[in-house]
């Protein structure tokens, strides 16, 4: 399993030599083309995700050498570079944050990144008195829905277009009664 964070290592094995000269290697990267093209510089055993985006296939070509001659090359198997969710919400608010129940009750989220550089949406959930309030998905909660008395908070889920990351709730805010419409 890699992602755009992960290092790549190979590690040969079998190393054979009549001679019985040291073992030692050449590597050569390669990630997915038509053909598979080499990426340049990338000749240790080693390769980090500098070389390779989100969905690349990326392999290595490893070719044993005795110190004069250069042994058959054997291609490694092919990685295929996933999706790195996007982080939890730092900031996830309720606003305004002493409403009443003639109100709207917006859920703003921030503070999300994503290691792959996708664009960032959210989701959201409300709670009505701690339990989860049916229908209630959308980033701006209806006044209509409210009551004074009411305790709601949300819940932000960040997406990335492929994977969900950790979700966040914001504070808890109380509907206090709206005084203009006595």
């Amino acid at each position: 399993t890699a992602y755009t964070d992960t290092t790549l290592t190979a590690a040969p094995t079998g190393w054979n030599d009549p001679d019985g000269d040291a073992a030692d290697y050449k590597y050569q990267w390669q990630k997915s083309s038509s053909p598979w093209e080499d990426i340049q510089g990338a000749t240790t055993n080693t390769l980090d995700g500098a070389n390779f985006v989100k969905n690349d296939e990326v392999r290595c070509v490893v070719t044993p050498n005795d110190g004069t001659e250069d042994g058959a090359s054997v291609t490694s198997n092919a990685v295929t570079i996933l999706n790195t969710p996007p982080t939890q919400p730092q900031d996830v608010t309720i606003s305004p944050a002493t409403p009443t129940d003639g109100e709207n009750l917006d859920c703003t989220a921030s503070g999300s990144t994503d290691l792959d550089g996708d664009t960032i949406t959210y989701k959201y959930q409300w709670y009505r008195n701690g339990a989860a309030a049916a229908g209630q998905t959308q980033k701006t909660l209806p006044s209509g829905q409210t009551a004074e008395g009411d305790k709601w908070k949300c819940e932000a889920t960040p997406n990335d277009g492929t994977d969900d990351g950790a979700s966040k709730e914001s504070g808890e805010v109380t509907i206090a009664k709206d005084l203009a419409i006595d």
